[in-house]
């Protein structure tokens, strides 16, 4: 009885090791792709700064106008780098959970593939040693 408490005890473990890993995966596939939308409001906002400067020089549009589109530039970019911290730092809580250097470089899929559906008794089975 105590042996198959230890062992079911030890599943627990196993399987919240897992969920674990599995959700520090996914905050980092977040993380990548909140950092892929704020590089794209980085584009436009650089388009939208050259449009209200080329606007300025021709005298059509104040100043007030591009000194509002330089502010909204530096919040994305300080935003970039604050999320660009915030992967890293995921990565290496991932890197230690999984045993590895923290410092251990790698890269995510932003796309996941489910796995094929099974059933209860056939995971059973695929797991018995």
């Amino acid at each position: 009885v105590q042996q198959e408490a230890g062992m079911v005890k030890l599943q627990a473990q196993m399987q919240n090791l897992a969920d674990t890993i599995a959700a520090a995966y996914y905050q980092i596939v977040l993380a990548r792709l909140d950092l892929a939308v704020t590089r794209q409001d980085i584009v436009r906002t650089e388009e939208r700064l050259k449009i209200s400067n080329a606007q300025n020089l021709a005298g059509t549009r104040s100043k007030s106008d591009l000194l509002v589109a330089q502010i909204d530039m530096n919040v994305l970019k300080t935003r970039q780098l604050a999320q660009q911290s915030q992967e890293q730092i995921r990565k290496g809580s991932l890197n230690q959970l999984l045993a590895r250097d923290p410092a251990e470089a790698f890269t995510v899929e932003d796309n996941i593939a489910l796995a094929p559906k099974t059933t209860y008794d056939e995971l059973k089975e695929k797991l018995k040693l």
